[in-house]
């Protein structure tokens, strides 16, 4: 299949440029999913806009859930309705106001999920477009009785005596099974299988998305409605699309499908029904039949979805952008319910890919199950969507994230789940979600949300100015692709068993390339086949910003002879595979390995890469980037604990590798542009030496560049590394040149978060302070909210010159007053300040710390769900409570110290 390169100009910057690092423009914020689900007023939505863009929230889109998105799941209460003149109107204001304070909307184009219905409104004016879905019935014959196929119903496609089609009529002539062997079937019955094409239960008024006519009709109800609406703000401050998860079903199919796969093949689909849903122990015919249909399918899709949006998108100067979901399982977003026949072939019809990070798949902690969700399973499906955006040429893919994880999640982990999608690509983070309000059973709706009463409620500013910082350092000038790993398609599709097998195989390669600290994007069958001959007769998969010259393979029994003699001729010209397994493609005339393809085992992989950097543990990730001052390099700890590693960083080619070259660090949380303590290499291909200590979670941004970076005003020119050496039997910090030791704190609470009767509440609290020590706060266990830390210390001597005041571990944020000055706002590890001599005193000083931990002890202890019903609290409820029950805690742990 042919597709078009993106080339899209959003976040496209080639250089660094640090004022704008410090203060970014509004498109580098998160984009955060606005949940409008009850009575609307335009004052209200101008007011919470004001509340959002002062937390440093300046891109949004709307969700409305109306009435008829899940009344019998998660009830709501939207008025006006969806997409009314009076909605529209609304939203036009809300629009207008965000304009106004230049922010960004989003164009999200659905009542809720899945998108493509226009809340119903597609099947509901035109119900011959309704998705209708392959059913598989059996009926029981008996011994001597005969099944007449005509008789059936219109709605049959085929039926089946085992795999084998019944095209007119069958007498059943032996018995088959009996009562002992078989007791749910009579004795001397057989088994017929008929399949239907019926109307769909699941997602029922969804319609058909392989018939063009149900994407043009809701363009026409959506898109076409918004651009009457608000023409003055598209392009503008209404410049991309968002579309959620659409379904085309699994196995999708409609009367066209079945004309269409005969024109293509030259054989019936319909002969072969049976292996669409049952995989084991299938002929080569059947799996043949199997990856036929997923081509076709996933091609129908593409073309009658997908790409209908990317035109209007183009046409009215939008950019497209959504995600498809299940990404997080290789098999399931492929075979499954929520399957999309080829995911890579759909994020190619985006401008901006995504992918969907929500129900913990990627936590900070050993993978379990809970409430029947799989959660910290921590592979590596981000890179789908930016390996999509660097082949389509587009410099920016983007992850949906956070929701479901609980109102217990903290800051620290939210970084630990962006930057492991970051390191892997992605570079825009949408934030789920903000509601609009939380009364009544509203109040357990999808958590976290983000809403002023919450503890610490100003601190996601500090959060949201991060992420910026880091998502305009990760779209400088473009990502350095050279390695990938090919996703073999037509062995996903084919039998149980190889499909299982290769999944496997593939991600255990993309693990251990990780492991060994390299960086790939992944490849399929489109992509090669898009490949320009010369291209790969100089060794080159060259595709948008990708140029892969090393390709690892699993074990592909079903690799096309098409694909092989590319792939071969890529080799030829220079180019390296690694294959793994024995390599023999048993279909399609497959003879064995790819003519000078090397066989490989997962063991020897650090050995056939080159590492984007290398280090003492395996912990730490890595991405880099070309930018016109240089490489940008972006590190991360993945482990759950800190890490203090020895880095090497690489030399590359050029002035880079000169003396004269200098490595800049970035810090995102401070907006602090330093020369980093390390040592250049000249030897061995040249490159820096640094010793890190990163938290869990934390990563940092260097830039080597070959020529002297303007750091701007208020960057320090060079620091000997202020990051502390981890103890990690004692599993505090070995601090070293510490001045004094911060102790004997008073404590009192100051503002209480609560989950009332009816709403969240929020009220200041007057009480007398009491002494505290260092550890959980003296509060009870069911507090939310926000306390007050404070301490004098005495400084008999001060120097001029730099101080850090560490405040140790904080649960979970906090901002500190250091004799009246305000030094800002911590949301995770490192809870930390550097200082200078002016803000302290000779003597007394006083130093004030606000401290504020989650909503989740109120979600834990809050009795007011108990009136509700489960339909009412919806599905999200329960697991999330389980969630929150982690991070039932708060105060200030320390130790408390001041160091030069």
């Amino acid at each position: 299949m042919k597709y078009e390169i993106a080339f899209n100009n959003h976040c496209v910057h080639a250089r660094i440029d640090p004022t704008v690092f410090r203060t970014p423009d509004t498109e580098y914020y998160p984009v955060y999913s606005w949940i409008w689900h009850t009575r609307l007023d335009k004052d209200e939505i101008c007011r919470q806009l004001d509340s959002m863009y002062s937390r440093n929230i300046r891109n949004l889109y709307i969700i409305a859930e109306s009435v008829h998105f899940r009344p019998n799941l998660a009830p709501t209460m939207l008025e006006p309705d969806y997409y009314t003149d009076e909605y529209l109107r609304l939203w036009h204001a809300a629009v207008s106001h965000a304009a106004s304070k230049g922010m960004n909307f989003w164009l999200y184009d659905e009542d809720g999920w899945p998108s493509g219905s226009a809340g119903h409104a597609v099947v509901r004016e035109n119900p011959g477009l309704a998705q209708k879905r392959l059913t598989k019935k059996e009926i029981f014959l008996p011994a001597g009785g005969t099944y007449d196929l005509k008789s059936r119903g219109k709605s049959l496609i085929a039926a089946f005596r085992g795999r084998k089609r019944i095209n007119c009529s069958y007498t059943a002539c032996a018995p088959y099974g009996d009562m002992q062997s078989d007791p749910d079937k009579a004795a001397g019955h057989i088994v017929i299988t008929e399949f239907w094409l019926e109307p769909a239960k699941q997602h029922a008024g969804y319609p058909d998305i392989l018939n063009p006519e149900s994407a043009a009709e809701f363009i026409r109800l959506t898109h076409e409605k918004v651009r009457a609406e608000m023409r003055e703000h598209i392009g503008g401050t209404l410049k991309i699309t968002f579309t959620d998860e659409p379904a085309a079903g699994k196995p999708g199919f409609n009367e066209d499908i079945i004309t269409a796969f005969g024109d293509r093949y030259g054989y019936d689909i319909c002969d072969y029904l049976p292996a669409l849903f049952d995989t084991q122990d299938l002929s080569r015919e059947e799996i043949k039949a199997r990856q036929d249909y997923y081509e076709l399918v996933g091609e129908t899709l593409a073309n009658s979805y997908f790409i209908m949006l990317k035109k209007w998108c183009s046409n009215n100067g939008m950019l497209s952008s959504g995600h498809l979901g299940g990404e997080n399982d290789v098999l399931g977003c492929i075979n499954g319910n929520s399957g999309f026949y080829q995911p890579l072939r759909m994020l190619r019809c985006f401008d901006i890919p995504g992918v969907d990070a929500i129900w913990r798949q990627i936590f900070p902690g050993a993978a379990e199950s809970i409430n029947g969700k799989v959660t910290g399973q921590n592979n590596f499906f981000p890179r789908y969507a930016s390996s999509a955006a660097n082949q389509n040429g587009s410099n920016t893919s983007v992850t949906e994230s956070y929701a479901v994880y609980g109102a217990g999640l903290t800051y620290a982990q939210m970084r630990y789940v962006q930057n492991y999608q970051f390191v892997r690509g992605i570079n825009l983070l949408n934030v789920m979600n903000m509601t609009y309000e939380h009364v009544d059973f509203l109040m357990g709706g999808i958590r976290p949300s983000f809403p002023e009463q919450m503890p610490g409620a100003g601190d996601v500013a500090a959060y949201n100015l991060h992420s910026a910082r880091l998502t305009y350092l990760m779209t400088a000038g473009k990502p350095y692709a050279d390695t990938a790993l090919y996703m073999p398609f037509r062995d996903f599709q084919a039998d149980l068993e190889n499909s299982k097998r290769t999944a496997e195989e593939f991600e255990r390669i993309g693990f251990t390339i990780e492991k060994a600290q390299g960086s790939f994007d992944v490849i399929d069958d489109d992509l090669i086949n898009n490949v320009p001959e010369e291209d790969l007769s100089n060794g080159v998969l060259r595709s948008g910003y990708a140029e892969y010259r090393t390709i690892f393979l699993p074990h592909c029994r079903h690799m096309t002879y098409e694909i092989r003699i590319k792939l071969e001729k890529f080799v030829s010209g220079g180019g390296k595979a690694y294959m793994m397994g024995e390599g023999r493609n048993s279909c399609d005339g497959g003879n064995g390995l790819l003519k000078g393809a090397v066989l490989f085992t997962p063991e020897q992989i650090p050995v056939l890469i080159k590492p984007v950097v290398r280090s003492s543990s395996d912990k730490i990730r890595a991405v880099k980037r070309i930018t016109e001052d240089g490489e940008l390099y972006f590190l991360y700890n993945e482990g759950f604990e800190p890490v203090e590693t020895e880095l090497y960083i690489p030399g590359a080619a050029g002035d880079l590798l000169s003396p004269e070259a200098s490595i800049y660090e970035f810090d995102t949380i401070t907006g602090e542009i330093r020369i980093p303590a390390h040592e250049h290499v000249a030897a061995g291909g040249g490159g820096f030496k640094m010793r890190l200590f990163l938290h869990f979670g934390e990563g940092r941004c260097y830039l080597i560049a070959g020529h002297t970076l303007d750091m701007g005003s208020g960057s320090n020119k060079s620091y000997a590394s202020c990051h502390y050496k981890h103890d990690e039997i004692r599993g505090t910090r070995e601090m070293k040149n510490t001045v004094c030791l911060i102790e004997n704190f008073t404590f009192r609470r100051i503002r209480e978060f609560v989950i009332g009767e009816h709403n969240y509440e929020s009220w200041l609290v007057n009480e007398a302070p009491c002494s505290a020590e260092p550890g959980k706060w003296p509060a009870p266990d069911e507090f939310s909210g926000d306390a007050a830390y404070v301490a004098g210390f005495v400084l008999p001597e001060l120097k001029d010159g730099e101080y850090l005041l560490d405040l140790g571990d904080v649960r979970y944020s906090c901002e500190a007053v250091l004799n009246g000055h305000l030094l800002g706002i911590r949301c995770m590890p490192p809870y930390s300040y550097t200082i200078d001599s002016s803000k302290l005193c000779s003597g007394q000083n006083r130093l004030e710390v606000r401290v504020s931990n989650t909503a989740a002890n109120q979600f834990v202890h809050s009795r007011s769900f108990d009136k509700w019903t489960d339909i009412q609290m919806g599905p999200y409820h329960k697991l999330e409570l389980n969630f929150e029950s982690e991070s039932v805690d708060g105060g200030l742990y320390g130790p408390v110290r001041l160091m030069t």
